[in-house]
């Protein structure tokens, strides 16, 4: 009688090496997943935050413009821009406070003055912004990644670059200058009689008198009067962006300022 054979059961070792195999590339998908999934989640966070930060931005840079002091004699200009810094003279409460926005080392920054209640004091703040931008405290990095910008105005129905030449008109708030003006009269007589006397008289007489005279009646053509900047009825700002920032291109936004008087 042969004895019965033992049938074993159970897996080979390449069966199990094949199910390591097979269940590290399922553990490495799944953790790809996670990963893609997680660094999908930070850059939608990123850009989230960039668009806040720039939304925010672009609301203060507005609320500059929509604040400009365009109707009191202030001794600088409200609005200016030199190809590397933009002024705004806004309107406060307390007084005049001039602001200045410009891109240094590659950001754009924001400064503001201290309230200005007198024309000095306005002149002063207006010739330290320049500097003020790199080294006062009170700057504020307002957006990162700004390769540079530039600055139009709109003005006569069409944009153009705010460096171009700037319109002008006759500050009608001054006196016109007076004009004087001369006359003269002349006049002769001679007479004579026939008789027990006679006689021959002449005489000659000149005059002459100033009198003041209105030659600036036409106050906008007076040419002694003194000319003022007219500001813009729209600003532009196009911004240019470094390579990785996130932006397909450059950044355009404009604000209208409405018609000036």
């Amino acid at each position: 009688m042969h004895a019965r054979r033992r049938i074993r059961t159970g897996f080979t070792l390449i069966e199990v090496m094949v199910a390591l195999v097979v269940l590290s590339v399922m553990a490495l998908m799944g953790w790809r997943g996670i990963e893609a999934m997680l660094r999908t989640r930070e850059i939608a966070q990123a850009n989230l935050e960039t668009t806040a930060r720039l939304q925010t931005v672009l609301a203060q840079w507005e609320q500059d413009l929509q604040q400009l002091e365009e109707g009191r004699d202030s001794g600088v200009d409200a609005l200016s821009f030199d190809g590397a810094t933009l002024r705004i003279t806004r309107h406060r409460p307390e007084g005049l406070q001039l602001v200045a926005w410009g891109v240094r080392e590659g950001s754009l920054y924001r400064w503001e003055s201290r309230i200005a209640r007198t024309r000095g004091e306005l002149q002063t703040a207006w010739a330290q912004s320049q500097q003020a931008l790199v080294l006062d405290e009170r700057r504020l990095k307002a957006l990162e990644g700004v390769q540079g910008w530039q600055v139009y105005f709109f003005r006569g129905n069409s944009w153009s670059n705010a460096q171009s030449a700037d319109d002008v008109e006759k500050d009608s708030s001054q006196p016109p200058a007076a004009g004087a003006g001369k006359g003269s009269s002349t006049g002769s007589g001679t007479g004579s009689t026939t008789g027990q006397n006679s006689g021959t008289g002449a005489g000659t007489g000149t005059g002459s008198g100033n009198q003041g005279s209105n030659a600036g009646a036409d106050k906008d053509k007076n040419p002694n009067a003194p000319t003022r900047k007219k500001l813009p009825t729209g600003v532009r700002m196009q911004l240019q962006f470094q390579d990785g920032q996130g932006y397909g291109g450059p950044l355009l936004r404009q604000i209208m300022l409405g018609p000036q008087s």
